[in-house]
């Protein structure tokens, strides 16, 4: 730790790190090793004064300023070039509320900590696919996630949120205390302070049960066909994910696919784990009939769920992913599109995947929330993901190669989340017009300096 950066910063209590510390190098790396950004000071916190005292202390040396949890940001926006970085790992208390089916968590909070906490009383609140995520960045974005079909986004689960703001004022931000900022919390990113505390609904939550299969690529035109004819119009407790990649080397493959590309069909039944099997026969009988390589059913805990993918999505491989959303009535023609860019993806770690919106996730009305296109039918995320000692070029080429193919299918705009740097349309390209105007305006009132930038950025705009 370094006591000159914390002179600095007045008021500071937590931990600071500065370049030439021992821990400098690897408190300054992201999950996505594509990233080398060397900030000035690095502040730990450990309190909201903590907070308050780095942006202070940004503001009065005008400083740029990033502040990360998880440090999942595909563009690196969670650490910046000689200014400060708010690091909020620290500030990881969760307070579980069984009686009220409240969860308080605070802004550094990784999932896992809240899947953790929540699970010990049976009970969970929708958040991501990858344990290892930020909870501030991934709800702050809207927070797509392998539940949402039932229980709706993360905003939609979002009570109240405790936000400091550029001025250094601690506001509690709900749906009867600062409105219009609540309205903004919910999908429109880190613009307008640091969160550091969440306060989330939370639902009962035991087993759920699971069907995997798994074919050849040469199969993938009828497992997709299938897939686009049982997720249209599923019940809400039927999540399919379909997954095309080369096959790692992991302990139930087998070994003569390992390397192989195919499709992997993880089918989730979020209602009774009892009535799993039964519900998704008809779909699992289907699929082995196409000619299934691996056929598996059982039941797991949610906190299994949530960190199923740690083991693929680990910190330090070089990534570039780009993203959107298919209209719902173009999801079938986009699907050559999406077969044909398997066919020819090169490295082994990188994969397409395919997440049906829908059910809860549409009930809720596209204004309610800063979270603009839930009528899309389905989501895509295309994941560029290589080792370092491999060339960027040819993985970056076939991320941007498959997003142009899939876009005559889209609806246009990004999920701020899955944001890959280089969208066209810069960040706006995140949010529908009438969305971004109106958080123009709110950005306006709360941070009309734009200190908070360093993010997929909202212009201040009266």
């Amino acid at each position: 730790m370094s006591t000159i950066a914390t002179k600095l910063i007045e008021g500071f209590e937590g931990e600071t790190i500065v370049p030439g510390d021992s821990d400098y190098e690897q408190a300054r790396r992201l999950w996505n090793g594509m990233i080398d950004r060397r900030p000035a000071v690095i502040a730990r916190c450990t309190s909201t004064d903590d907070v308050k005292a780095a942006i202070a202390y940004a503001r009065r040396n005008e400083l740029p300023l990033a502040v990360r949890c998880g440090g999942h940001s595909l563009p690196g926006r969670s650490v910046v070039d000689d200014g400060v970085v708010i690091d909020l790992r620290l500030m990881n208390r969760v307070i579980v509320d069984v009686e009220g089916r409240r969860v308080r968590a605070q802004g550094g909070c990784l999932l896992r900590n809240v899947d953790v906490a929540t699970q010990e009383h049976g009970l969970m609140t929708p958040a991501g696919a990858v344990s290892h995520t930020g909870l501030g960045g991934l709800v702050l974005g809207g927070g797509v996630g392998h539940l949402m079909r039932r229980h709706g986004l993360s905003v939609d689960n979002l009570v109240s949120a405790e936000m400091i703001t550029a001025e250094g004022e601690i506001l509690r931000a709900s749906a009867d205390e600062h409105p219009e900022l609540f309205w903004a919390l919910r999908g429109g990113g880190g613009n307008f302070g640091v969160v550091t505390e969440f306060e989330m609904t939370l639902h009962e939550r035991g087993p759920l049960y699971v069907g995997m299969t798994l074919h050849r690529l040469e199969q993938a035109a009828e497992v997709l066909d299938l897939w686009h004819e049982v997720t249209v119009g599923a019940p809400d407790d039927l999540h399919w994910m379909s997954v095309l990649r080369r096959m790692p080397d992991l302990p139930w493959v087998p070994r003569e696919l390992v390397g192989e590309r195919v499709i992997l069909s993880p089918v989730l039944w979020t209602g009774d784990a009892a009535e799993g099997p039964e519900r998704l026969a008809p779909v699992l009988d289907r699929l082995e009939r196409i000619g299934a390589a691996v056929r598996n059913g059982f039941e797991l805990s949610y906190v299994e769920l949530q960190s199923g993918w740690d083991e693929i999505m680990v910190h330090g491989r070089m990534n570039f992913h780009k993203a959107g959303f298919l209209k719902p009535d173009r999801i079938g023609d986009a699907l050559p599109a999406v077969l044909e860019q398997a066919m020819v993806m090169g490295s082994p770690w990188s994969l397409i995947e395919l997440l049906p919106m829908g059910g809860a996730v549409t009930r809720v009305a596209s204004d309610a929330t800063a979270f603009p296109y839930r009528d899309a039918g389905c989501a895509y995320n295309v994941i560029g993901m290589w080792e370092k000692d491999v060339p960027n070029d040819t993985n970056i080429a076939w991320v941007r190669e498959t997003y142009d193919a899939l876009q005559p299918f889209s609806t246009g705009g990004v999920y701020v989340n899955y944001m890959g740097g280089d969208e066209s349309g810069g960040d706006e390209s995140a949010y529908a017009g009438e969305t971004y105007e109106r958080l123009q305006r709110i950005k306006a009132q709360y941070d009309p300096e734009n200190l908070f930038s360093h993010n997929a950025n909202v212009t201040p705009k009266s």
